[in-house]
């Protein structure tokens, strides 16, 4: 009877270890599934933010073709080409700027 009564003592034991290991791996678990689901979230703006920067690049106008190399440009030609870089220049570093922190914040 003391042989058995040790016995279901310890199976008593390992089935509350057994417990415990479990209630440990269900909460890890439970957080997993909250941090997938929230990368999922952040993957799904990710990719709505790349789709709208392909769809406004699509929309973008062509760059006006260059002078011709025998057709010198007056300063207000230069002054203009200058502002079209500049803003296209402007436009990509914010989106850089975007993309960044959106993939900093992860």
């Amino acid at each position: 009877i003391r042989k058995v009564g040790a016995d279901v003592a310890r199976l008593a034991n390992d089935l509350d270890k057994l417990q415990k290991k479990l209630a440990a791996s269900s909460d890890s678990a439970s957080r997993a599934e909250s941090l997938v689901s929230q990368q999922a979230s952040k993957l799904a703006a990710l990719e709505k933010q790349v789709a709208s920067l392909k769809t406004a690049a699509a929309q973008t106008p062509a760059p006006a073709p260059a002078p011709a190399a025998n057709k010198s440009l007056t300063g207000a030609e230069w002054e203009q080409q200058l502002v079209q870089l500049n803003i296209k220049v402007e436009r990509q570093a914010s989106e850089i700027r975007t993309i960044y922190r959106m993939l900093e914040a992860q």
